[in-house]
């Protein structure tokens, strides 16, 4: 329904009268609250330091128990700092209670809550979001793509017409009808100066917070196209997530980060993604719509289009949420002070500092 005809919603609609959008596209819906959350370990000598080894073992094996996530998506990227990274993705879908039971757990707590954690070579991070389903939207060039919530319990919506044009994205959020999405007042991306390694810090979240994880599979596309991929669009999407990563009070961007997806024993996948966390929804559109090193992505992506004559096999898929204040957490273990949400912590007055300290647990309130 046009939202002009929806006396509920904030905002009226983007979409043109009449749209049909000039390719397919597909949403998987997921139908209940969910949990996202990145665990990660760096290292400034790289990934195959032995403790890094350890963190993923660690990782794995816990995530085997009954309460376990869903479904776990591994990739590995190195920071502007020259911090290489190993990152899983852990995803629960309805009884997200069980991310609590998971992690109060022995096999969780007694690694991660150690003062050993502290004292390591290596640092680790975990950033946690859970949300409603009125509040995550997803994309997908294809109904066939198993990756983030459309490899879960989820259900396929589509051909959808809620794409393809300015706005789509917030259309597709449920929420956005009654509630602008704004960001909270004391929301600033602005980075502050606060001591890195040997500490641990721990950080509640901010309303409007709004997080992209958007992926790029290219198992199945033939010569031609992926030599147009590397030379054209590849740069543009790096381009854009360095611009993210390197102006985060002008993109409005607290983290940028391009990953190389990988598989269970650690190889690259010919899949990659870029994750970002922007300080409200309106940053990310504005970064989207107007700037020009989104423009590049989206124009070369228009171009192989039109030059392959509509014949393209890369699959491409995002999903974007907008978790309440209460619905985040953030925790840093000995990670250097350009982590993450770590340089903004101070500056936007949401930062619970535990120095040498395990002795404090916390975990996302349900919305």
């Amino acid at each position: 329904m046009n939202s002009r005809e929806d006396s509920g919603r904030v905002r009226d609609s983007r979409m043109p009268d009449g749209w049909s959008p000039p390719v397919p596209a597909y949403t998987f819906r997921a139908d209940g609250p969910v949990v996202i959350a990145y665990y990660a370990v760096q290292c400034a000598d790289g990934l195959g330091d032995e403790q890094v080894e350890h963190f993923k073992v660690w990782l794995e094996s816990s995530a085997r128990g009954p309460d376990g996530p869903d479904r776990i998506e591994r990739g590995q990227f190195v920071d502007a700092d020259g911090y290489s990274h190993w990152v899983a993705t852990l995803y629960w879908h309805g009884d997200t209670e069980r991310l609590g039971r998971w992690q109060s757990s022995d096999a969780h707590r007694r690694w991660w809550d150690s003062q050993e954690r502290v004292d390591d070579r290596i640092g680790v991070f975990r950033e946690i979001y859970q949300t409603t389903d009125a509040r995550i939207e997803t994309l997908y060039s294809t109904s066939d793509i198993e990756a983030g919530i459309g490899g879960v319990d989820s259900r396929r919506d589509g051909p959808i017409r809620e794409h393809n044009y300015w706005g789509a994205m917030r259309d597709r959020i449920r929420e956005s009808r009654a509630d602008p999405l704004a960001p909270s007042p004391a929301a600033a991306v602005s980075p502050t100066e606060i001591r890195g390694p040997g500490r641990r810090v721990r950080l509640s979240g901010l309303a409007g917070v709004t997080v992209i994880h958007s992926g790029q599979h290219l198992e199945h596309v033939g010569t031609e196209e992926r030599a147009f991929y590397r030379r054209r669009i590849l740069p543009a999407l790096k381009g854009g997530m360095r611009y993210l990563r390197d102006h985060p009070t002008d993109a409005g961007c607290y983290s940028a980060r391009f990953i190389t997806e990988t598989d269970g024993d650690g190889q690259p996948m010919d899949r990659t993604y870029g994750l970002a966390v922007f300080a409200s929804m309106a940053h990310l559109e504005d970064w989207a719509e107007h700037h020009p090193t989104h423009l590049r992505i989206y124009d070369s992506l228009l171009v192989m289009a039109e030059s392959l004559q509509g014949q393209v096999d890369i699959r491409l898929w995002h999903q974007v949420m907008v978790p309440s204040a209460t619905s985040q957490y953030f925790e840093y273990i000995n990670c250097h002070a350009r982590t993450g949400m770590l340089p903004f912590a101070e500056f936007a007055e949401f930062a619970e500092f535990a120095e040498r300290d395990d002795s404090v647990s916390g975990e996302p309130r349900a919305e």
